[in-house]
């Protein structure tokens, strides 16, 4: 949805949304204005990415959808990411494994210690539940900015 640096699929550009506007910073800015925690959905299986099917190409795959992240959180300083995408798959063959999932938390932990995250699947250990705990998942967060962090 938001005009990614690292490939040339998203909303913005494909479609009739103005191409000087980015729709992910308006929602968030609407949301922190009506004081809602912003919360992002991301599927780990991209069907139109061909890098994903393929065990020789995979890790580039995986290269990317990282430094997405690392945009998503950057650049907009989400509460949630949701994701899903890990079941099994014959045709094509799903390349996403457990281990995958724990080196997903642990990255996503490193950029964002206090980001409440879920996979979705059974596939992992990091599966049904949020990264933290349920009395914890969105407490009041300060901002970036005073966290230290560049805006």
């Amino acid at each position: 949805m938001w005009p990614t640096r690292q490939n040339t699929w998203n909303l913005r550009d494909h479609s009739s949304f103005d191409s000087r506007r980015d729709i992910l910073a308006e929602l968030k800015r609407a949301a922190d204005a009506a004081g809602v925690k912003l919360g992002f959905y991301y599927s780990i299986w991209d069907w139109h990415d061909p890098d994903f099917p393929d065990p020789a190409t995979f890790p580039r795959y995986k290269q990317r959808m990282y430094a997405q992240l690392k945009e998503l959180i950057d650049n907009y300083d989400p509460a949630l990411l949701w994701f899903d995408g890990q079941w099994d798959a014959v045709n094509p063959v799903n390349r996403w494994s457990p281990q995958d999932g724990a080196e997903l938390q642990k990255y996503l932990r490193g950029l964002d210690p206090g980001l409440s995250s879920t996979t979705g699947s059974a596939r992992s250990a990091w599966s049904t539940a949020t990264t933290a705990p349920r009395s914890r998942r969105f407490p009041p967060r300060p901002s970036r900015a005073s966290r230290g962090r560049a805006v």
